[in-house]
């Protein structure tokens, strides 16, 4: 059916993985370190025969290096800044500059609870935020539904 690879674009990057079904299948953090290892990895994290869509969290060189690789593979890609899936997910109300980090994780562990992920002890903001990310496109392209609202309340469409 497909899968959605969410990525909070950096040299330390956050990756979350989903499928069209609205299942997290996996997340984690990443430090590269540099960003020429960080374009080294990039071809064998899009090489993934059931990658439809790829979610890219971020602007500049290192978003364009995920977007070439998406071009050469015909995947989808979406590009987008944090304000946009923090305006919907938290609707203004916890995303003030030093809050949004840790407001994230809060939110991304409902969200791992609410795809039926496993829960990791130790959570990264930039895991966070490409979970956040992902859940954010695959609500706004009607791949998930919306969430209840008892759950999610702050989220609007």
């Amino acid at each position: 059916m497909g899968k959605l690879l969410s990525v909070d674009a950096g040299v330390k990057t956050g990756l979350s993985m989903f499928g069209f079904d609205g299942q997290l299948l996996w997340y984690r953090s990443q430090n590269f370190g540099s960003v020429q290892c960080l374009k080294k990895a990039i071809p064998a994290l899009t090489d993934n025969s059931d990658l439809a869509c790829l979610v890219l969290e971020g602007g500049g060189n290192i978003t364009t290096l995920w977007e070439n690789a998406a071009q050469r593979k015909g995947i989808s890609c979406y590009s987008l800044h944090a304000q946009e899936w923090r305006e919907m997910i938290l609707h203004g109300q916890h995303w003030e500059a030093g809050l949004a980090k840790e407001q994230s994780v809060k939110w991304a562990r409902k969200v791992i609870d609410y795809c039926g992920g496993r829960q990791q002890k130790a959570l990264r903001h930039d895991a966070a935020e490409s979970i956040l990310c992902g859940f954010y496109v695959m609500i706004k392209t009607g791949i998930i539904q919306k969430p209840p609202g008892s759950l999610f309340p702050y989220i609007h469409i």
